[in-house]
């Protein structure tokens, strides 16, 4: 006999569902730039920042200019990814806010 490529009536077919197969989150958005601004500013604070070595205005923290635009703050698409600030010879402790 020859085989058959006729499709069985007895093999399931994939059908588009008619809602999502997932459930919305019922967890509230995160802003991650107000978490990273009070993570920075609790860093600034706990390592007495007014007295870093680097002090000039473009290098300030603290302010109202974009986190990515400190001294030390490097980012991916406005998430800070690495903070490069052994130049100011940091003194204190690492907040919780950190991580």
């Amino acid at each position: 006999p020859s085989p058959s490529y006729a499709p069985s009536s007895n093999v399931p077919t994939a059908k588009p569902s008619p809602s999502p197969s997932y459930a919305p989150s019922s967890m509230p958005s995160v802003d991650y730039s107000i978490l990273q601004l009070e993570a920075l500013v609790a860093l600034y604070e706990s390592t007495n920042g007014g007295a870093w070595a680097i002090q000039d205005n473009k290098a300030k923290w603290n302010t109202d200019e974009p986190l990515c635009s400190w001294y030390g703050v490097e980012c991916i698409e406005d998430i800070v990814t690495e903070l490069l600030l052994g130049e100011n010879y940091l003194q204190g402790t690492i907040p919780t806010e950190i991580g």
